[in-house]
């Protein structure tokens, strides 16, 4: 098995009132690495969200949480950013 990079792109809706309960959160994911397909990245991050992310799995109650990826070649893959204000879907 290989090693993938990842870049993530974060955005989320929150209640404005405290204590700024989350209502909505997307992720995009950037992925690169050798021998990856589309099927093991959606597997991967599938059971990421089902079972390994403690984040998801605390606002999984109140907020609806989406995500969607890209392959990419590895070279153009940058380190990971926090954007607040992304557009949820």
């Amino acid at each position: 098995m290989g090693t993938a990079t990842v870049k993530w792109i974060a955005g989320a809706q929150q209640d404005q009132e405290p204590p700024g309960t989350f209502r909505k959160a997307h992720l995009h994911l950037r992925v690169g690495g050798k021998g990856l397909t589309r099927q093991s990245v959606a597997q991967a991050i599938q059971l990421t969200e089902a079972k390994y992310c403690s984040v998801a799995a605390t606002i999984r109650a109140t907020a609806h949480i989406t995500t969607e990826f890209e392959l990419i070649e590895e070279a153009t893959v940058a380190a990971p950013s926090l954007n607040h204000d992304m557009d949820p879907r």
